[in-house]
């Protein structure tokens, strides 16, 4: 089993059970000195969700610990374009004092376009993942 750190539109939890049906909820966890901004170009060329580290004390995102099994760790790879727009990178997390090594996903750097805009439809799935 992995541990991953789900932000943006996977945060929805049915659109992450239908990409990785073995994704089960650990806790909301807080990823110190991040923010997230819609900097990532998709291949439709709107923005999509980054974690930014700013280095900052006073910055920090939300997000969600998944469980998943290692075998669909390739199919949610293929879903978030691994090497075609982001990478996975690994962090270190606490969710009810206990620490958690995750993976999640960064934009690469040659996909980081910071005037652009994400879909309406987009963002509503971000909020929505989000409350």
């Amino acid at each position: 089993m992995l541990n991953y750190f789900a932000y943006g539109s996977n945060l929805h939890p049915v659109r992450l059970r239908e990409r990785v049906s073995s994704a089960q909820i650990i806790g909301i966890a807080q990823l110190d000195k991040h923010i997230l901004k819609f900097n990532k170009k998709s291949r439709d060329g709107s923005a999509k969700c980054n974690l930014v580290n700013t280095g900052k004390k006073s910055d920090f995102i939300h997000g969600a610990i998944y469980q998943l099994s290692a075998e669909h760790k390739v199919v949610l790879d293929n879903f978030e374009g691994k090497g075609f727009g982001y990478l996975d990178k690994q962090i270190e997390l606490k969710f009810d004092n206990k620490k958690y090594n995750c993976f999640s996903y960064f934009a690469q750097q040659q996909y980081i376009v910071d005037d652009l805009q994400p879909y309406h439809w987009y963002k509503q799935l971000v909020a929505l993942g989000a409350s």
